[in-house]
């Protein structure tokens, strides 16, 4: 199973740092301590930090800022030494690193943006509101670049200040799959999870698939069912239903029973999506004698498009079951006197199979508790489609109790069945 999820609203982010302004203030580098005592009135108007600049730094920094703004590439090296030689402050530095990513941006040069930003964020000058912006900006040129490393340091910035950012934490996880760090990317993906649960939320779709797929990839068994459970309780779909359920059959050892009833509740969530899903569950009621069942299988498939009526193998279990469907609904009833006669419960239990597989639910419940009675059987089998039966025909509570019971092997599976038990209308 591979989830496919692609990078989201962060890595289009580039322009909220390419759009960073230089601050008004900043912009009118005074000369001198003249120009310098008439500018501080007007930096305390302009929104955001009031800025300090170095006296003797004024002329280097307004020349600075001409070469700058005319994209003056040939003086623009000179001028910046310069500037970079006298400043002292945060906010020199500050300056001067704007000047850098703007003559950047102009030349389109996306490792110079890298270096102005850094310098940006080393300056000591950006505020608490910038800093998010420009890691996030940091962050998408790494990854244009392919540095991962430095997109994942970047972004875990991000995150620290913005925490509940879902689009940043699918790139992050993305960006932890793609160096192979599954359980880094397991780990992100559950906090997001749970404190979206915190909030009285729940996180988007593909912040769950991400994890399950690092699950998955990274081999973490113990999380692997739970991550599936949560994920259909937040988005049941007939597609997360056929993802979960073939996740479940392709990481589970299961015996013969516990993968048919694993069918048998794709079907119930009508999560059969291939042809073949509907041949092999067909046929394995068939070869297992639920002939009526594997009739209905069958038409199925055809009503929903998956198979023309003429296809051979769905041609060769309709002619098998047929005839004998009749005759065996009349059977079950003529044996249901030696069930309830016998001391042991195995008979009783053969009698349920035959009514759950001709859909007769509420009889097949009862001779499923007749079997639990008498003993002798598997009870966690017994349980589970005790559980089926009652949740098949309507009888939550008693199917929620049945199903609860269910311990071992088969409580995984039992817990998927509750699962679409406490989602039906």
């Amino acid at each position: 199973m591979n989830f496919t999820t692609k990078m989201t609203g962060a890595a289009s982010l580039l322009g909220i740092v390419v759009g960073l302004s230089i601050p008004a203030h900043a912009q009118r580098a005074p000369t001198g301590a003249k120009k310098q005592a008439e500018a501080q009135p007007a930096q305390a108007e302009q929104a955001g930090p009031k800025r300090n600049f170095t006296k003797g730094a004024m002329k280097a920094l307004q020349e600075l800022q001409v070469a700058a703004n005319a994209n003056d590439t040939a003086t623009f090296p000179a001028k910046l030494a310069a500037a970079q030689a006298v400043a002292k402050t945060p906010d020199d530095r500050y300056f001067i690193a704007q000047m850098q990513y703007l003559m950047a941006q102009k030349a389109s040069d996306e490792p110079g943006l890298r270096r102005a930003i850094d310098a940006i964020i080393a300056s000591g000058g950006a505020t608490a509101e910038e800093m998010p912006k420009l890691q996030r900006g940091l962050g998408v040129l790494a990854v244009k670049a392919k540095d991962y490393p430095a997109a994942i340091a970047a972004y875990q910035q991000v995150l620290k200040a913005s925490p509940n950012d879902t689009a940043i934490t699918n790139d992050l996880i993305l960006l932890h799959r793609d160096q192979k760090q599954h359980a880094q990317a397991l780990a992100l993906a559950e906090q997001s999870i749970a404190a979206s649960k915190t909030a009285g939320q729940k996180a988007p779709e593909n912040i769950y698939r991400l994890g399950l797929q690092s699950a998955l990839d990274g081999k973490v068994r113990a999380r692997i069912l739970p991550l599936t459970r949560d994920w259909l309780a937040a988005y049941p779909s007939q597609k997360s239903w056929s993802d979960a359920l073939n996740i479940y059959r392709q990481t589970v050892d299961t015996d013969d029973d516990a993968t048919l009833d694993t069918f048998r509740l794709m079907r119930a969530t009508k999560s059969l999506d291939r042809s073949n899903e509907y041949i092999a569950l067909a046929d394995t009621l068939a070869r297992g004698r639920f002939y009526a069942e594997a009739r209905d299988v069958v038409n199925e498939g055809v009503r929903a498009g998956k198979f023309p009526a003429s296809n051979a193998s769905a041609a060769a279990i309709l002619k098998e079951v047929s005839g004998r469907i009749a005759g065996d609904r009349t059977a079950l009833a003529g044996l249901e006197g030696r069930a309830r006669s016998e001391a042991s419960g195995a008979f009783a239990l053969k009698i349920a199979e035959g009514y759950y597989g001709h859909g007769d639910y509420a009889k097949a419940a009862d001779f499923y508790r007749l079997a639990l009675q008498k003993g002798s059987v598997d009870a966690n089998l017994v349980n589970t489609r005790l559980g089926m039966s009652l949740a098949q025909a309507g009888r939550k509570a008693e199917a929620e109790a049945a199903l609860s019971a269910v311990t071992g092997p088969r409580a995984d599976l039992a817990g998927l069945w509750l699962l679409w038990l406490n989602q039906r209308a």
